[in-house]
């Protein structure tokens, strides 16, 4: 998917790119009240309207924004040790991803963007049809650690980590509201952690976050109807 309004820079944008914008930044928000497969949704609207590489950068401070409110909402009872278990490999992981980044460019970075959410996608199908196999490794220290170092890579790489950290706290058994919760606080710190990586790398910058704030209202709104 491309379209001929791509431009990594939303002066650029034309009056439908700024539409498709704002429905991927009320995405943004929905996804981050449980509804965690709107991502692929609004991770392949913003890398078809201003590249694959530079669109990670630009969804991050919308990510962190939803996060904020995420955590002040579903701020109680998130169950730490799930947390714990999956984010020191994550942090591990987004480092590794970080190094990896500063020798792609757009053209090698679109593909991998691509195989992320196919792979995350048909993850999120697996689990749906065959959650039982999972079931009895949600102990496992392996299994976590592998989990929590594809979380790290993925939303470095493609801010889609949703379906991975999804798996793992589902198969801990995690009820909903919980679930809610504990991903709230994971997807912040992991999201505040890569700030200083996407700064360093030119993904994150003065001029992106102005244009930002003007997509600030559709992610608030997203995080009201999720709620609702």
């Amino acid at each position: 998917m491309n379209f001929a309004i791509a431009s990594s820079s939303p002066a650029h944008w034309t009056l439908f790119a700024w539409s498709l914008a704002a429905l991927a930044a009320f995405g943004v928000g929905v996804s981050k009240t449980g509804f965690g497969g709107v991502g692929t949704v609004y991770i392949l609207i913003f890398a078809s309207i201003m590249g694959a590489r530079a669109s990670t950068g630009f969804l991050l401070p919308l990510l962190l924004f939803a996060d904020v409110f995420a955590v002040a909402t579903f701020r109680r009872h998130a169950q730490w040790k799930h947390i714990w278990r999956l984010l020191p490999a994550a942090l591990v992981g987004i480092v590794v991803a970080f190094f990896a980044m500063q020798r792609l460019n757009d053209a090698l970075y679109r593909p991998i963007i691509g195989w992320i959410v196919l792979f995350l996608s048909g993850l999120q199908w697996l689990r749906s049809k065959r959650e039982i196999w999972f079931q009895s490794l949600s102990q496992n220290k392996v299994f976590g650690n592998a989990m929590g170092l594809s979380c790290g890579m993925a939303t470095m790489l493609a801010n889609n980590s949703g379906p991975i950290a999804t798996l793992y706290f589902l198969v801990g058994g995690l009820p909903k509201m919980a679930f809610v919760r504990t991903g709230a606080w994971f997807f912040f710190l992991m999201n505040a952690f890569k700030v200083p990586f996407s700064w360093k790398l030119g993904l994150i910058n003065l001029d992106s976050l102005r244009w930002n704030f003007y997509l600030l209202p559709a992610v608030w709104l997203g995080i009201f109807a999720g709620k609702w």
